[in-house]
């Protein structure tokens, strides 16, 4: 249970990166937002593929939650939307209750946790001479 806990600790990582470099959030906002969203579909298949081994309905209805999720992620961008994203994965690992499960989705959320970090508290800033 400790393992979930720890992998929110990765927003805490990202708001830092994004207060020590503020000017490679500028450039680097659409590679973060490419990293976020692959390691979305990443976790979001791999949470599926547990959830069908122990029952088809509920990997049904996390299908169908996690693609209006993400669809609505790249329409509207929400600070709480990313939030509500770790919440939605977190569930999952109570039900599964498989180890390895656990360790990899979370090792993948502590990832996921640094561009949203970055992009949560990262504003494009304006330099002017």
């Amino acid at each position: 249970m400790y393992e979930i806990l720890l992998s929110l600790v990765g927003i805490l990582i990202g708001v830092i990166l994004a207060r020590i470099a503020k000017e490679e959030l500028i450039l680097g906002k659409g590679y973060m937002l490419l990293f976020k969203n692959s390691l979305y579909s990443i976790i979001s298949i791999i949470t599926i593929y547990f959830l069908y081994q122990k029952s088809i309905t509920i990997a049904l209805i996390f299908l169908v939650i996690t693609i209006f999720l993400f669809t609505f992620l790249l329409i509207k961008y929400s600070p709480y939307l990313e939030i509500g994203t770790y919440i939605i994965f977190m569930i999952p690992a109570i039900i599964i209750q498989n180890q390895n499960y656990i360790l990899l989705v979370t090792s993948l959320l502590f990832l996921y946790g640094f561009p949203v970090g970055s992009l949560i508290w990262g504003k494009p800033i304006i330099y002017q001479n």
